[in-house]
């Protein structure tokens, strides 16, 4: 690769003519870097521009590293620009390539170029938002380049336009320098300046306690409180706070951001989500549809043949006392039959995800759940073994969605063992001290590595189109991730093996249940 080819990949170069590349090309120094060789020294004259063209460097401020750069980015720049020493160290964190332009260079080629001008704008908005370090004094050293010229008043039209944060700077409590963002998401009147006072007007309720604490105790971080604009209309605001020493000048900056569309982007998703389980659901219920009509009409058949016995009793009940009994109690038996597999259907059915954390037995889980799957075993011949464990053993969750998920792995079993001779699924409990282990084994002998790395990936399924929705094992995972626990293919097992694991108790309050109805 030629050094003009290397410069093409930074926007920086992008307005340069062929014949401006290869001018400058001749000018640039080529360094090859070994790791962890210092390339800046905080405090030394700035010389020099660098571009990162392979490798990562990491920089330095009193030996902590508060930011890194990668192949694309590049340094040096401010320090040029503002012609003060370094702020920083520079050091190679791997072996690097990187292009050298000397500052005489710098200023005849690039200082004076409105898209580059632009550019270096565009870098500080990103680095404000990956590292958030040494982006203030660098904005400030910005600023004081445009007050000293006013031919760099195009770049900053563009800096003020292109953040997409609102940033307001104060020296005590006063307002040095505010973008233009500020009147769009505070909702400040245009013909109002922004001051420290209005700053805390347009700010609403508990939330005036909380950032004038925040400003008095010189707080450093980011605060969600809630806005309100001038027509009253609260919204959810970020506010990152950060004190800044510049050129002796002690500085607050204050950036802005309206959350508003975050918020609503996050109600979509778990909207979506809560969709996308209802229709994993739906579809592992159409797949059992036919079963759950067999499944039912045997015993109302049942209850027909003995309804039609008891009608002709009827007409001469003389000495059929008990065979009556016995034919009720038949009756009631299969009513009893028909409300399980209609009460299985809708726990399975409705939305667990907003239950309440309950104190539910183990037991009763996994039995709800193997009773239902009956009706997807009556299709192949599948023995389904749970092997003992104490009934007393209770776990703090969701039961319905923790049943879910035994109900994709299980009926996941069913279909990758369909066409084997040997056809088992076996479910173990384990106690731990503070958790329980769920193994579900199935007579198969494991799952192909192309499909390990994807099986949990959402949409992603090995069955034929319109056997699965890929939906099932996504949704196990993040259903038993929100309740603190983990589910793993095991790899050591001679057979296909998922462990879940769970905690006993959650952290949050909870309803005691002991029993269900049946």
């Amino acid at each position: 690769m030629t050094i003009a080819q290397g410069l093409k990949k930074f926007s920086l170069f992008k307005s340069f003519s062929a014949e401006e590349l290869e001018q400058l090309s001749s000018l640039i120094i080529v360094n090859n870097f070994p790791a962890e060789q210092v390339v800046i020294e905080e405090g030394t004259l700035a010389t020099d521009f660098y571009l990162v063209i392979k490798g990562a460097i990491g920089v330095l401020k009193n030996n902590v590293n508060i930011a890194w750069m990668e192949e694309g980015d590049y340094f040096g720049e401010m320090a040029l620009i503002s012609g003060r020493t370094r702020d920083a160290t520079v050091i190679t964190l791997t072996p690097c390539i990187l292009y050298q332009i000397p500052k005489d260079i710098f200023d005849k080629y690039l200082g004076h170029r409105l898209e580059v001008v632009l550019d270096l704008a565009q870098t500080l908005d990103k680095r404000l938002r990956r590292h958030n370090h040494l982006v203030v004094s660098q904005y400030e050293s910005l600023k004081a380049l445009y007050d000293e010229s006013k031919k760099n008043e195009d770049f900053f039209r563009f800096l003020n336009e292109g953040v997409h944060d609102a940033i307001i700077v104060f020296e005590n409590n006063d307002v040095v320098f505010f973008s233009q963002r500020v009147y769009e998401v505070l909702g400040i009147p245009q013909n109002e300046k922004p001051n420290f006072s209005n700053l805390i007007h347009y700010i609403s309720g508990e939330s005036v306690k909380i950032v004038t604490h925040a400003l008095k105790e010189h707080f450093e971080g980011a605060l969600e409180v809630e806005g309100m604009r001038s027509s009253k209309e609260t919204y959810p605001l970020e506010l990152r706070l950060r004190l800044v020493n510049f050129q002796g000048r002690h500085l607050r900056v204050c950036v802005l951001r309206d959350l508003t569309e975050t918020k609503n982007r996050e109600l979509l998703i778990e909207n979506q989500k809560v969709q996308m389980t209802q229709s994993a659901k739906m579809a592992l219920l159409g797949e059992m549809a036919s079963g759950i009509a067999h499944e039912l009409n045997n015993p109302l058949t049942i209850i027909d043949g003995f309804a039609n016995m008891l009608e002709r009793h009827a007409t001469n009940p003389e000495g059929k006392g008990p065979e009556i009994k016995k034919i009720a109690d038949t009756i009631q038996q299969m009513t009893e039959r028909i409300s399980k597999i209609i009460m299985g259907l809708r726990s399975f059915a409705r939305d667990g995800s907003k239950d309440d954390f309950e104190h539910v037995p183990l037991s009763q889980i996994i039995k709800d759940t193997v009773d239902f799957l009956k009706v997807k075993k009556m299709k192949m011949t599948v023995d389904v073994i749970v092997d003992d464990f104490s009934p007393d053993l209770v776990i703090e969750c969701r039961a319905v969605q923790i049943s879910e998920v035994l109900l994709n792995i299980i009926s996941n079993a069913f279909d990758a063992i369909a066409e084997l001779a040997e056809r088992w699924v076996r479910v173990t409990v384990e106690e731990k001290a503070d958790k329980v282990l769920i193994k579900i084994t199935d007579s198969g002998m494991g799952i192909p590595p192309e499909v390990l790395g994807k099986m949990f990936e959402p949409f992603y399924t090995t069955k034929p189109v319109g056997k699965g929705t890929g939906l099932g094992m996504s949704i196990s995972k993040n259903i038993i991730e929100d309740h603190g626990g983990t589910v793993n293919y095991n790899l050591d097992s001679p057979h296909t093996q998922f462990i879940i694991e769970l905690p006993r108790k959650q952290s949050s309050s909870v309803i005691p249940i002991t029993s269900k109805a049946s």
